[in-house]
């Protein structure tokens, strides 16, 4: 049985608002009013105590205040998402996300940040394709590729059936050098085990040979790969 990379579900870490940033004073609209940021600071602590239910119910009772700026808004929002997903409601955190955005509050950078998290929590709830979907948008943006993103992108286009949409994402690991583990040198071996990326696949193989030498079974998968190389070219 080929052994595939597995996407972070219950250990995944996302960049919620749990930060003193999240409820600091700023230039601009981007401050806290006198009523809100009591909520605010009580819901924080609240949630470095572990006790995210308080805190759900102080953020649900700040954000009914009147006169909300749109970065009070936002900023709470993303701290109900945290607790959301805390206490297991992926889908509500999804939807405090999304109306993080929809507030207007927040920069460019940090919009960008909060989608990232958003694809996390779909993948975690096993919505692969949309989250991988999501991360793509994200890279189209201008979002950088980092490594656990990548690998993200291709394990949840693996885990959604759609191994296609999955090579792209196996070419972006090998000319980024993030493959490091035997796991993710075998995934990729398994996505390329077609006659268009044979060649792919037998240099996925002589690293792996150069890494883990002691494998005499690489080596026959090497002469195994090149012989049907040969053959697939012979017609």
């Amino acid at each position: 049985m080929r052994k595939i990379l597995k996407p972070i579900t219950a250990c995944l870490v996302l960049s919620f608002a749990l930060s003193t940033q999240a409820i600091a004073q700023d230039a601009g609209d981007r401050y806290f009013s006198a009523d809100s940021i009591t909520y605010a600071t009580e819901a924080k602590s609240d949630q470095a105590a572990n006790e995210h239910k308080d805190a759900i119910k102080k953020l649900k009772k700040a954000l009914k205040l009147k006169n909300l700026k749109a970065y009070e808004t936002s900023a709470m929002r993303q701290m109900l998402a945290a607790s959301y997903y805390a206490t297991g409601k992926p889908e509500k955190a999804i939807e405090a996300f999304e109306g993080a955005i929809a507030a207007g509050g927040l920069r460019e950078a940090e919009v960008r940040s909060i989608r990232v998290n958003v694809a996390q929590l779909n993948i975690a709830a096993k919505n692969y394709a949309v989250g991988a979907q999501q991360l793509e948008t994200y890279f189209r943006e201008g979002g950088p590729q980092k490594a656990s993103l990548v690998k993200l992108v291709m394990t949840s286009h693996m885990r959604a059936g759609n191994r296609q949409a999955a090579v792209p994402w196996a070419d972006a690991m090998v000319r980024n050098n993030y493959a490091k583990t035997r796991v993710e040198h075998d995934t990729l071996l398994y996505l390329y085990d077609t006659p268009e990326k044979r060649a792919d696949q037998i240099r996925v193989v002589t690293r792996m040979i150069q890494m883990w030498p002691e494998d005499a079974a690489l080596q026959v998968k090497s002469e195994g790969l090149k012989r049907k190389a040969k053959s697939e070219a012979a017609g």
